[in-house]
């Protein structure tokens, strides 16, 4: 968890590990990193409708 912001950096949920790729602002470029990384072959997850996790390793 950052301390300046108290957002988890990673969280283990549904038996994964799940990595912050960060707070966006522009919904629009989050969807295309979305889904990007789902292309390569990572699980990806919105909390918060405004942070992106994505798997650590590929699924």
């Amino acid at each position: 968890m950052t301390k300046e912001t108290g957002i988890p950096k990673t969280l283990n949920a549904f038996g994964k590990e799940w990595c912050l790729q960060g707070e966006f602002t522009d919904l629009k470029e989050m969807e295309t990193n979305r889904a990007n990384w789902i292309r390569i072959g990572h699980k990806a997850m919105i909390k918060n409708k405004n942070r992106l996790y994505v798997t650590r390793f590929r699924q």
